[in-house]
Parts: C-alpha cells; sequence; structure tokens
C-alpha cells in the first residue's frame, strides 16, 4: 500500500524493459542509503516516516529513474467508546447514546455493527436495542488501518407490581394480616415494604401485626428500574361484649296513665341493639319516655 502506519510493510516492485544490460538502484528521500537490486523485481521495506523511494535503472547507453512515495501516518486508534452517562442497563424499549473519539492520521471512517450508516471519528448516536445482551462493535478504518472496540449493552423488564394485597384489610389490635405480592420483569429483583424488616422475593408473603392504621409501601428494584404500590391496614379497637352499666325510670313509681322516662347506658364496642320488655320492643339512643 502506498499509505501505512509507521513501520508497516510495504512491497516495492518493478518491471524494466530494454535489451540492454542494466543494473538496479534503489534509494530514498530520508537518507544517503542506496540499495544494489538488481536482478530483483520487488524488495520489502517498513519506513518510519513518509518517504519517496528512487529506482534507477543504468545501461551502458542510458539511464532511467522512476519514483514511489509512500505515506506514512498512524493508524486509527479507538480511544473512547461508551455508553453516554456510564449506564449499559436500560429498561426494554428505552434508549441509549453510544459515544466515541478515534485518534489516527487522515480520513476515518467509523461503522457500528448493528447501525446503520457511517460516522466521524468524534461522534455519537442513539440506539435502541432489544431486550437481551446487545454488543456493539465499532470499526475504525483509515488507510493506515483499522481498529475495533466493543460495548455491551444489557436490556430487560423493569419491574411490574402485578399484585399486591392485605388480607384482611381491617383487623382488630392485636390481630394480623397478610401481605401478599407478585412481580414480574427481569430479574433479579428485590422487594422491600416500608416498615417490615427484610428482603423478599418477587412472589411472596409476609404477616404483619401493626398496632395502629398503617399504610404500608412496597418497592421493587432491578437494574432494569424500580415500581411501587400502597395498601393501607386499618387497625380498629378490640371489640367488647356490651355492659349495661345504668337502667333507670324516673319517676320510678307513677300512677295508671301516668309517664315515668327510662334511661339506659351501655358499654362496649361490639354492634349493640336494644330492646325492652315488656311491651316496649326494639328502641336506639339511650332514652324513652
Amino acid at each position: 500500500p502506498r499509505n501505512v502506519a509507521p513501520n508497516g510493510e510495504v512491497t516495492l516492485s518493478w518491471e524494466v524493459t530494454g535489451d540492454d544490460t542494466y543494473t538496479l538502484s534503489l534509494s530514498n528521500s530520508r537518507n544517503d542509503t542506496v540499495l544494489d537490486v538488481t536482478g530483483q523485481t520487488s524488495v520489502t521495506v517498513n519506513p518510519s516516516a513518509s518517504v519517496t523511494y528512487t529506482l534507477t535503472a543504468t545501461s551502458d547507453i542510458e539511464t532511467d529513474t522512476d519514483t514511489e512515495t509512500v505515506t506514512v501516518g498512524d493508524e486509527p486508534s479507538v480511544t473512547l467508546f461508551r455508553v453516554r452517562g456510564g449506564d449499559d442497563t436500560i429498561a426494554t424499549g428505552s434508549s441509549a447514546v453510544l459515544e466515541w473519539e478515534v485518534a489516527g492520521a487522515g480520513d476515518i471512517t467509523v461503522t457500528i455493527s448493528g447501525v446503520a450508516g457511517t460516522f466521524d471519528r468524534e461522534d455519537s448516536t442513539t440506539i435502541t436495542p432489544s431486550r437481551g445482551e446487545v454488543i456493539y462493535t465499532l470499526t475504525a478504518t483509515s488507510s493506515f488501518g483499522s481498529d475495533t472496540a466493543t460495548e455491551t449493552i444489557t436490556v430487560g423488564d423493569p419491574p411490574v407490581i402485578t399484585s399486591f394485597t392485605a388480607s384482611p384489610m381491617t383487623i382488630e389490635a392485636g390481630q394480623s394480616s397478610t401481605l401478599s405480592w407478585s412481580v414480574t420483569g427481569t430479574g433479579p429483583i428485590t422487594v422491600t415494604i416500608s416498615g417490615v424488616s427484610g428482603t423478599f422475593d418477587a412472589t411472596d408473603s409476609v404477616s404483619i401485626s401493626p398496632t395502629s392504621t398503617t399504610p404500608y409501601t412496597l418497592i421493587a428494584e432491578s437494574e432494569f428500574g424500580n415500581d411501587d404500590a400502597t395498601r393501607t391496614v386499618t387497625v380498629t379497637p378490640p371489640l367488647t361484649t356490651p355492659d349495661i352499666s345504668l337502667f333507670t325510670a324516673t319517676p320510678s313509681t307513677i300512677s295508671s296513665g301516668g309517664e315515668s322516662t327510662l334511661r339506659w347506658t351501655v358499654t362496649g364496642t361490639q354492634p349493640v341493639t336494644y330492646s325492652i320488655s315488656p311491651g316496649i320492643g326494639t328502641v336506639t339512643g339511650t332514652e324513652i319516655d
């Protein structure tokens, strides 16, 4: 090739016509060395810098020369190839930006496997890879050589909480409720719940015994994202049986046809219905005339 990297291998070849006997010599523009190449048709050289070679054919009748210039330059070197921001793990359907820098001499063309088009030596492009592990290979090419680099992006489904329940949702103080959930997505997935110690599997359950009404927030996390949901467990005071602490008639003695007021006080948290006998039946409130 006429363009090579420093100390790259170049083959100079030639053909000399004519019937006369001749000698051949090869010189270069960078030093005074002259090589006798009589009888040869080619020679291999490894120039460290750009140079012009002169081939001289000499016979008893005439001398002829020809020149060939070899340009030496740095081959491409990929100095940077990465996902912008450094996050090479993304959720399905999300995009990422690949960016790169390439050093080297001459015009450099950049191509990336799986990405259409060619790019400049310092450039970027937005990609939306499919699910799984996707390897992108950047190839930088010039007349002096080529270089490659790879970047791997892992794509997965973010966590989605498909169910999160509390059963029962209302309990008495001292009772228990069971939180149950199911989370989908590309694993591993870590589940935590506010107010509950430890971490849990994507599909799991845990028993809780709150002393007061408490909201529980479930957070599902993976390297591809997170999701959360909240359920509230309502705690009511423990139910007690009714206790009639007061039942009076005022006045307690009346004449026939007279009136007396009945009053009562009942304690307890159970649902209570009141009935008075004989002859009155179901009543409400705390008194009746």
